[in-house]
């Protein structure tokens, strides 16, 4: 039992604690002086709040003077920001419109 402990079932709960978006913890159930049972409780960690801050990242970040959030709507499958925006100013300065948007 030590062994399964120490080589099999501590390393498997520390990678998807470490590695998952879920937690484990693990404890043990004893019958006198034997291991009768493994008990197991899983969760699911809260979301880092990367995403909030990706977000208004995204609404002041631009490229080319036009906010990335623009030009995720108006891209072209396969187009890097840069191909975008520069596509989006042409565009822009054919029709007339100024090439640069105001963010809100």
């Amino acid at each position: 039992m030590f062994d399964l402990k120490r080589w099999v079932i501590q390393p498997a709960v520390d990678d998807v604690n470490q590695c998952s978006n879920l937690w484990v913890k693990w404890s043990q159930r004893k019958t006198g002086h034997r291991v009768t049972h493994l008990q197991f409780q899983f969760g699911e960690k809260n979301p880092p709040p990367v995403a909030k801050t990706l977000a208004a990242s995204l609404q002041t970040e631009r490229v080319g003077g036009i906010p990335k959030r623009e030009i995720e709507k108006l891209a072209h499958l396969g187009e890097t920001y840069e191909q975008a925006a520069q596509r989006i100013v042409r565009e822009r300065r054919k029709a007339g419109a100024s090439p640069q948007v105001t963010g809100k």
